[in-house]
């Protein structure tokens, strides 16, 4: 085990680390003009109307399906590295949570076709990325959608 100060030098080292990877990753997505967001599910359902909506219960979830945030698509970039630093209390508890073994709960996802939007749980997909994990615990809720067609579109 770790020392209480050797623990949080090493999460904030790890923090600052994550940081970096964040400040390079938008710089080339602005030099190459790619997105570097997380899709948002809100803009989605925009263009889409809800045909169904069901729980599928607790689920082992890839990391790498999940591609958007319900709400939370400027504290983290398109790979969940933390865009801003006051993220970082949260993060680096996360972080400290997951060195000592302790085991958090599930995040929460809704699913849409083979891809997951986040609603709650940013930072533990987030340090989970950081730590290599490829499946995370998800209480997950399944949306079937359908495009607005053109008449169910407000005129402005």
């Amino acid at each position: 085990m770790y020392s209480s100060m050797m623990l949080n030098q090493l999460v904030q080292s790890d923090y600052e680390k994550v940081r970096r990877q964040a400040i390079v990753r938008r710089v080339l997505s602005f030099v190459l003009r790619r997105p570097n967001q997380l899709i948002s599910l809100n803009a989605l359902l925009e263009h889409c109307d809800v045909v169904n909506q069901h729980s599928l219960g607790v689920q082992s979830v890839p990391i790498k399906q999940i591609i958007g945030t319900h709400s939370r698509g400027k504290e983290f970039d398109s790979v969940f590295l933390p865009n801003q630093t006051h993220t970082a209390s949260r993060w680096t508890s996360v972080m400290k949570a997951s060195y000592r073994g302790i085991s958090l709960p599930p995040i929460v996802l809704v699913k849409v076709n083979e891809y997951y939007f986040v609603v709650d749980g940013h930072h533990r997909i987030s340090v989970g990325r950081a730590v290599g994990q490829t499946y995370i615990d998800a209480e997950v809720t399944e949306m079937e959608l359908r495009e607005k067609s053109l008449r169910d579109v407000e005129v402005n």
